[in-house]
């Protein structure tokens, strides 16, 4: 086991990942080496973020290595365009170094501001739906004209949320249409891949491996100057956030068997 090896022994299997991941993680692979790699990587790099008090060098890397695994992205098949925002209407989950991450890039003179915007939306989300087909649409708080306040930052969901057809992102929104969004396959295999290593690094790091309702998570850490550091710490910061439905990936028993070799 990664965490019970040598000093020497870890860092040379950690050089090793490195090296497996370093273009990014290979959407057209079928096999899960490079997954595994990542999830090695990833915990390794949040054991430095725990020494540090901040998830700053695990997302710093992570964020890094998604940009290099996009450079392979097939973008001429997106619709989407600057200022588009029909996904920015959707419910969206990201892990907990990511929205500790996001709190983190929230700039000083906005800080008020954006507490307020996310405390509204969460207001906004408590309310029966009124639409006439029981559905309701709610901006991210996070938007401001149409643009991402924190789109450097933005979780792993945000940048996989593609599509090859605004007709069909805009109905969805209007109507809340289930005929699915067409995103390319690159983009599907690509944001799988990542959550799966980010919540084995979490899981292996005793962390819950689950991930949070973005904006009912953000009011959590915003409400909160320690967040960062008592989440470092184990302190149960995310036990008021609304969880995914989807719960624990490591309950599928593939990707169990998945967790568990990596760790082998």
């Amino acid at each position: 086991m990664l965490a019970a090896m040598g000093r020497a022994e870890r860092r040379r299997q950690v050089r090793e990942d490195r090296r497996a991941i370093a273009a990014g993680l290979d959407a057209g692979r079928r096999d899960t080496a490079q997954v595994m790699a990542l999830m090695r990587v990833l915990f390794d790099l949040l054991e430095d973020s725990r020494d540090a008090g901040s998830v700053v060098p695990m997302m710093t890397f992570l964020h890094d290595n998604i940009r290099a695994a996009d450079r392979a992205a097939p973008r001429k098949m997106l619709a989407c365009t600057r200022g588009c925002t029909h996904c920015c209407h959707a419910p969206v989950s990201a892990r907990a170094p990511e929205i500790l991450f996001l709190r983190s890039a929230i700039p000083a003179l906005d800080h008020e501001a954006v507490t307020a915007s996310v405390s509204q939306g969460v207001a906004a989300r408590a309310r029966p739906a009124s639409g006439e087909h029981g559905f309701q649409a709610f901006p991210c708080p996070l938007l401001r004209d149409n643009l991402c306040r924190l789109y450097a930052t933005r979780p792993l969901a945000c940048r996989t949320a593609v599509s090859s057809n605004a007709g069909a992102c805009e109905r969805a929104l209007r109507l809340g249409m289930d005929e699915g969004i067409p995103t390319p396959e690159f983009y599907t295999r690509i944001r799988a891949g990542y959550a799966l290593a980010l919540a084995g690094a979490l899981k292996r790091a005793d962390f819950p491996a689950t991930a949070y309702e973005l904006v009912s998570a953000l009011n959590v850490v915003l409400a909160r100057s320690d967040a960062e550091a008592a989440w470092l710490a184990g302190e149960p910061v995310f036990a008021d956030a609304a969880g995914d439905p989807m719960g624990d990936p490591f309950d599928h028993p593939r990707n169990r068997q998945l967790y568990l070799a990596t760790w082998a």
